[in-house]
């Protein structure tokens, strides 16, 4: 779940997961996150970062937040992720931060 999800090793130790675990298996501990990341995950030393360019693409129309939202749109549901998306990395131009 933590790794589908994307979720932090802190969520072991927040209120609403600890007690769903309760509600699960009312005698169950659940490690801390140190432990889980220290102990459980030990391979987590070989892990990499590693950054791809998915795609790039030429905009025709004027570069306003609508038309380079619409091309994000357009190139997330080309490769059929638009729900696996959270968020996107752009230059510093001010209208990028506004998408």
């Amino acid at each position: 779940m933590l790794v589908a999800d994307f979720q932090p090793a802190s969520i072991v130790e927040d209120e609403g997961f600890v007690r769903f675990l309760k509600v699960v298996n009312e005698r169950y501990q659940p490690p801390s996150h140190r432990t889980l990341m220290h102990d459980h995950l030990p391979e987590r030393k070989s892990w990499t970062i590693e950054s791809y360019v998915l795609e790039t693409t030429h905009v025709d129309e004027a570069h306003t937040i609508e038309n380079l939202a619409s091309e994000l749109m357009t190139i997330t549901d080309k490769w059929n992720i638009s729900s696996k998306v959270h968020c996107t990395v752009t230059d510093n131009l001010p209208r990028s931060r506004e998408i």
